[in-house]
């Protein structure tokens, strides 16, 4: 049976018990299914042209007009002047992604979802490799009524702009995750993964 048959009949169950929130998890879950077979663009073909991430950025950005953004550089400097109490900073991209580095004090999508209530009052920045996933997720998130940002330009722009990540055991790591190589727009110093 292939995932999305198995997708079909989950929705089809879940439709019939009417759970508004569990219907936007769906819809979120088929739109990042439809990305990782896709694309943001409809497929890595249209990226090629892209040389720059703020190239890349601007060919999909107008699709999220009623997301808020959140620069890297403001990031930066909000999350060394608050607590971890007041803002939680949440990966969205794949186990496969994470598992190479992330931005320091990042919890996962999967983490964050199980402690939702622990995170009720908090500003929720969201962040994946360019941005296009993290802003699908920041407009579910603040269509729910949650206080939802996203990273402009993700973990690419990040790192750009001098941002440091993490391993696994929480080593400084100068190594990324960019989905493919149609996004490889990591500095020189950079290993690219894909």
């Amino acid at each position: 049976m292939s995932a999305i048959h198995i997708l079909k009949i989950k929705v089809s169950t879940l439709v019939a018990k009417k759970s508004t929130k569990v219907l936007a998890s769906i819809f979120l879950s088929l739109s990042l299914l439809a990305f990782l077979v896709t694309g943001p663009f409809g497929g890595a073909q249209q990226m090629l042209g892209a040389k720059s991430i703020e190239e890349a950025i601007l060919q999909f950005e107008p699709q999220f007009s009623d997301v808020r953004n959140i620069e890297p550089a403001q990031w930066q400097r909000i999350s060394q002047d608050v607590t971890q109490g007041d803002f939680v900073l949440v990966d969205v991209r794949t186990q496969e992604e994470r598992a190479v580095s992330v931005i320091p004090r990042s919890i996962s999508y999967s983490e964050y979802q199980a402690n939702r209530s622990q995170y009720k009052n908090h500003q929720v920045v969201v962040y994946c490799t360019i941005g296009y996933r993290s802003a699908l997720v920041a407009r579910q998130l603040c269509q729910q009524g949650e206080n939802a940002v996203n990273l402009r330009g993700g973990i690419l722009r990040w790192i750009q702009l001098g941002g440091s990540l993490k391993d696994q055991a929480g080593e400084q790591i100068k190594e990324v995750h960019t989905y493919g190589q149609a996004w490889n727009f990591v500095p020189t110093d950079y290993v690219a993964t894909w």
